[in-house]
């Protein structure tokens, strides 16, 4: 292992963001992000506004319309003010963090952190290089056999890449197999909150089970990381069943978060006929 390109994963802690710092970086990436009242709002696509912070719970005097180019936003509401809610976020959580351990998992799971032990070691990434190297390929065949996410042109991957990796409160661990990037995993923190944010595994690797020790090492950074509480794995995706279920065998169960949103009713009826999942996602609405 090259000590100048990565650094063991053992060593490896995480310090948060405050929302204004996050909201400095999403801005410095080409994000549009509002500050409303001294809390952040991104624009997640198009017209669409939620916090940065996914878990930021705020008081419903915070939560309106934060520009008038926006056609909906929702938000996760505090614990006093849940009684407004209209719905729900589906997000798998990860609360108990200080037991988390090899002996919590289930055994299928012990068996394939343990299976990945033998066959690949997790680091930390500290130098963009590796990623320029090989982290277009591996983004390219996952999006490719998942679906999910985008493929940028690779000068854009590069330059995003470099931010990541120099930004000293994120933290991208990676899958060494034979020296060789086989799956990386970004993370990030806001406050008591760790996010999972992104995992790109190659296909080749898949058998590997790089995708069981990233996410137990991702939890042991955050249980070594002073004031995280909980960790997010993103939200539910109930069209991809076999990923729910490894979410789950990982720890991380769904918790139906309030929130209040706001979207045209023209525009929930289209999501329910044609994209009823994506819908489910924004709103909770089944």
């Amino acid at each position: 292992m090259a000590t100048t390109l990565y650094k063991e994963v053992i060593n490896s802690f995480i310090d948060s963001y405050s929302e204004s710092e996050l909201a400095i970086y999403e801005k410095r990436n080409g994000r549009k992000v509002l500050n409303i009242k001294g809390r952040f709002w991104k624009e997640t696509f198009y017209g669409f506004y939620e916090p940065i912070h996914w878990l930021s719970c705020m008081d419903i005097e915070y939560i309106f319309r934060p520009t008038m180019r926006c056609w909906g936003y929702r938000s996760t509401l505090s614990i006093q003010d849940q009684s407004y809610a209209n719905g729900f976020m589906p997000v798998h959580l990860l609360e108990n963090i200080d037991g988390y351990t090899e002996n919590t998992l289930p055994s299928k799971r012990r068996n394939q952190l343990r299976k990945s032990r033998k066959l690949a070691q997790i680091v930390q990434v500290i130098d963009p290089q590796p990623l320029y190297d090989f982290g277009y390929e591996i983004l390219k065949s996952s999006v490719s056999r998942t679906g999910h996410g985008s493929i940028t042109s690779y000068t854009k991957y590069c330059s995003d890449s470099c931010n990541q990796i120099l930004d000293p409160k994120r933290i991208t661990i990676a899958g060494l197999v034979d020296g060789v990037i086989g799956g990386y995993m970004v993370l990030f923190a806001v406050d008591q909150v760790m996010y999972i944010d992104s995992v790109i595994i190659a296909t080749d690797y898949l058998k590997t089970d790089i995708g069981t020790a990233l996410v137990f090492e991702a939890v042991q950074i955050a249980r070594r990381s002073e004031g995280i509480r909980s960790v997010v794995y993103g939200l539910n995706s109930r069209e991809d069943s076999r990923l729910g279920v490894f979410k789950e065998g990982m720890g991380f169960d769904v918790r139906s978060w309030p929130i209040k949103y706001q979207i045209p009713s023209l525009m929930l009826h289209a999501l329910g006929l044609y994209s009823p999942d994506k819908l489910y996602r924004l709103t909770g609405m089944q």
